[in-house]
């Protein structure tokens, strides 16, 4: 499966990285060698028909019997069924709109034929461009048509399409992307990497958000208030024991404070050694600060955070004067640390 890209534009000569800009919107493509993941095992497509051009259809040019660009309706076009993208900033989109009034669409979105509805299209990337124009009224998008494009293609290529350009993605969103993947078509974490160039733990991460995340803990990932190895860490607890952690750490983030992947793994591992409710109980309780204390410690340290009798191992005495420095005594290790707010 090649790839296409806007290379050249034949009527202004601009290089690739000046393309996008380009306001004569008719291009040659320069198809990349790279091989098409069916050489994996994959079966082969299912071929559509080739691309035709209805009366609605404002043909501008056609590349060969696969690809043509064209102006079609918005109306024609059906969104959700191959992005990957599940959160549009309305901002962005007022800023698009803003900068298309006056400049055109300089770029046009990617659709194939719909496979069962003539003179309808299915998007595959664009959707901030649809929505921009139906934001401005306008009635018409410039689209580059796939025919011949199966299902397992468009997946792929919609994905490959956002990582390469435009807006990134955030974690979830691929995970969604490549979860329903390896649901439809059977996609080994082999094959998905080989698709999209990834490594096989890049794609077992992913998988492991959209498999094992508590639907809160996700809330936590998508703005950003917990990273992605956040979420690794506590993707291994129970989901409701999940939804405490994570709260835990997103309010000592949102208060601005810090807590590392590494004082994470700590807390998470206290969490999986408890035995009983009531130890598990009395870990969550502690301050975080004991666990990003103790994450560089010996093993036996956090053993000591865990106990019973370790009620109280860090405890935080702020400056009186004023000076914005605060003392962190650790109880345990008989030791205190002054830091700055």
């Amino acid at each position: 499966m090649s790839t296409p890209i806007p290379f050249a534009c034949q009527g202004c000569n601009k290089n690739e990285a000046q393309v996008a800009m380009c306001n004569i919107h008719t291009y040659q493509f320069k198809v990349l060698g790279k091989k098409c993941p069916r050489e994996s095992g994959f079966e082969p497509a299912k071929p559509l028909a080739p691309v035709t051009a209805s009366k609605e259809v404002e043909v501008i040019s056609v590349t060969s019997d696969k690809i043509m660009v064209a102006n079609i309706p918005i109306s024609s076009v059906e969104l959700g069924v191959f992005s990957p993208r599940m959160e549009f900033d309305p901002n962005y989109i007022a800023k698009l709109a803003k900068d298309m009034e006056t400049e055109g669409q300089n770029k046009p979105i990617y659709v194939r034929p719909h496979p069962t509805e003539n003179d309808r299209y299915q998007l595959i990337d664009g959707e901030h461009r649809v929505r921009a124009l139906q934001k401005l009224g306008r009635p018409l998008v410039r689209t580059e048509i796939h025919a011949r494009l199966s299902d397992e293609e468009a997946f792929v290529k919609a994905l490959r399409i956002n990582q390469e350009h435009g807006m990134p993605l955030k974690e979830l969103e691929e995970a969604r992307h490549i979860n329903k993947m390896k649901g439809l078509f059977d996609y080994s974490e082999e094959q998905i990497g080989k698709c999209f160039t990834r490594s096989q733990s890049w794609v077992r991460d992913r998988l492991t958000l959209a498999l094992s995340l508590a639907p809160k803990v996700e809330e936590h990932v998508s703005t950003r208030v917990l990273t992605l190895r956040h979420a690794i860490e506590i993707a291994q607890l129970p989901k409701e024991e999940q939804v405490v952690v994570a709260e835990k750490i997103a309010n000592t983030v949102k208060s601005g404070g810090k807590f590392s992947t590494r004082a994470t793994q700590a807390l998470v591992h206290a969490l999986k050694e408890a035995e009983t409710p009531e130890k598990k109980q009395r870990i969550l309780e502690k301050p975080l600060e004991i666990y990003a204390e103790l994450y560089r410690k010996k093993p036996e340290a956090l053993e000591r955070a865990m106990a019973p009798e370790a009620e109280v191992l860090l405890q935080r005495f702020d400056c009186p004067c004023g000076c914005g420095h605060y003392l962190l005594v650790q109880w345990n290790e008989r030791k205190g640390e002054w830091r700055k707010k």
